[in-house]
Order: structure tokens, then sequence, then C-alpha cells
């Protein structure tokens, strides 16, 4: 996404895709994680698996909050 803002031109969509991105490491960072991701992850009492469309929604949330 952020490579298409860049190829066109287009500096808000390049900004989305940063915030898009900071939003989904915040959210493994806070503990919401798929099994695979959660197979590599630190060891956290605060880690929890969600299946892949919890992890999306999750990941809208914050993205929400940031905006």
């Amino acid at each position: 996404l952020r490579k298409r803002g860049e190829l066109d031109g287009t500096p808000e969509v390049v900004k989305f895709a940063e915030m898009l991105e900071t939003a989904a490491r915040t959210t493994v960072e806070n503990g919401a994680m798929t099994g695979d991701l959660l197979a590599v992850a630190q060891r956290s009492p605060g880690n929890r698996q969600v299946d892949s469309e919890e992890f999306i929604h999750e990941i809208g949330r914050t993205l929400d909050a940031m905006l």
C-alpha cells in the first residue's frame, strides 16, 4: 500500500499505510495475535490468541483510535 502511494504520488495513501502498519504492530505488542504469531512471540501473560477475523478487527480498533 505504501509503495502504491509512492508510485502514484499520493502522500495521503503513504501516510495511511504507515498508520496501518503502526496499528498492526501495536495490536501485536498489546498481546492480540493469531496462532502463528503467538507461537513465535515472547511469552507474556497478556498475550492472547485470536482468529484472523478478530485480529483484523483488533487492528481496525487500534487504527480507529489513532485516527
